[in-house]
């Protein structure tokens, strides 16, 4: 998840933030900040809880693309699905 260059300074401003963070170079010159995935189920670290109960545990801060993805939408079901949760 794409941080934008306010959030990013948010979340660098905030320890427990920027720990949920990384830094990617997509391409030359152009370094973009962005939400760490756990590798084995690319879920958003900051999601907690199991089967289809999750919590967003930075809920009043998150990233404006998570505020714009609308639960059942055509996007969250697709990204569902690229996850294997198509429930």
């Amino acid at each position: 998840m794409f941080l934008n260059d306010a959030e990013a300074a948010h979340f660098e401003r905030t320890p427990q933030l920027l720990a949920l963070t990384t830094l990617d170079d997509c391409a030359p010159g152009l370094v973009v900040r962005l939400m760490k995935k756990h590798m084995d189920t690319e879920r958003c670290v900051a999601l907690a809880g199991s089967d289809n109960h999750w919590a967003c545990m930075i809920y009043a801060q998150r990233p404006a693309l998570c505020r714009e993805l609308v639960p059942g939408a055509p996007d969250c079901v697709a990204m569902r699905k690229r996850v294997g949760r198509e429930t």
